[in-house]
Order: C-alpha cells, then structure tokens, then sequence
C-alpha cells in the first residue's frame, strides 16, 4: 500500500511540473504529506509497538491532527482558486481510469482499516485510520474535478461544473478539518487525564 502511495504521488508532482499545474502541485506535496505522517506512525510502532507507551501515541496523534488542519487550509485555499477561476485538468488517454482505480481502492481500503483496527483501542491506530479517510477523500475530490472536465464538457453549461467543484471540494474540505479538529481536542484531553495519573499512561491493555 505504501508503494502504491507513493506511485500516486510521483504521478502527481510529476503532472504539476508537466503541465505547469498548481493543483496537481498542491495535491502532490499534500500526499508527500500524509505519506509523512503515516511513516511516522510506522516509526512508532516498529520502535515501541502497540500500547506500550500510550502518552506517545496521543502525542503523534496530536501531531497528525495539526498537520491536517494546516494542509487542509492550504488545500482550501487551491480550491478557491480553482473554483474563481473555473479551471480543471485533463489526464492523457485512459489514465482516469487509472486515477479512479486508485481512488475507489483507497475507500475500499479505507473502510477495511477501520473494521480491521477497530479492536485495537489505539492511539495511533486511530490516527492511521484519520489519515487514510482524508486521504481516500481527497482522491474522490480531485477525481470528480477531473471526471467533470473530461466527460461532461459539452452537456453542462460551465456554472454546473463550477458549482459542483465548489459542493464537493467545500464539503470535502471541512470534513477533514472537522475530523483534524476533534483529533487535537480529543488528545488534549487524553493527554491532560495521563499526566495527571502517570502510571496510567504507560501500558495500555487490551
């Protein structure tokens, strides 16, 4: 999965700089982005294992919650960009079929994470899962945009695109904040109760 991750986001860098394109810029670097937070998590894990230290697991979980937020504000302001401006972007031949492979593997995968980790009453399980529905959200965002320009050009007047894009990139966009959101609220807290209890915030038992 990381490699196929990762094939995504060379693909994408690589149209920004072919096609001299913002969005596909803003998509790659936001990819490198979760692509970070993921590895960082393996980290974690690979060092430490699963709830052995819990008060570092809420830590990270912290940590990917304000990076969420900051990327997604940054991936907002792209949108308006390209809703004022009412552009889009064409993939060459069959590639969108490519794209969209990706994007329903990445729901699909999405929803098989969180029935799989939903035993595991784990920090970074949870943020891994967080991750994974931004990004498999943002795969649907930029493939309805590009599906938009490439099959629907002479059914719909512009206004109908323009005010689709704006729908699903606005909704997509604050479900993730929301989600960004209740992850630093909900590990404050976590993270206030186990300082105040230390012995509480070593193992956790499952």
């Amino acid at each position: 999965m990381m490699g196929l991750n990762l094939l995504f986001v060379a693909m994408k860098l690589f149209f920004g700089v072919y096609y001299r394109s913002f969005w596909f810029g803003t998509l790659g670097v936001y990819y490198i982005m979760l692509a970070f937070m993921r590895f960082m998590l393996l980290n974690h894990v690979n060092r430490v294992g699963i709830g052995t230290e819990i008060l570092p697991e809420w830590r990270n979980y912290r940590i990917c919650g304000g990076m969420l937020v900051l990327m997604t504000i940054a991936l907002s302001g792209m949108v308006i960009l390209v809703v004022r401006k009412n552009e889009s972007y064409n993939y060459a031949g069959y590639l969108i079929y490519v794209v969209a492979m990706y994007a329903f593997y990445n729901i699909i995968s999405t929803v098989r994470d969180v029935i799989k980790f939903k035993r595991y009453h784990s920090p970074v399980m949870s943020a891994s899962k967080f991750i994974k529905l931004a990004s498999a959200l943002v795969s649907m965002l930029a493939l309805e945009t590009a599906m938009l320009m490439q099959f629907d050009v002479d059914k719909n007047p512009e206004s109908f695109r323009r005010n689709m894009t704006a729908a699903t990139e606005g909704t997509v966009c604050v479900i993730v904040l929301i989600l960004a959101a209740y992850m630093i609220v909900h590990s404050t807290r976590e993270i206030r109760k186990l300082r105040n209890s230390p012995k509480e915030g070593r193992v956790l038992r499952f």
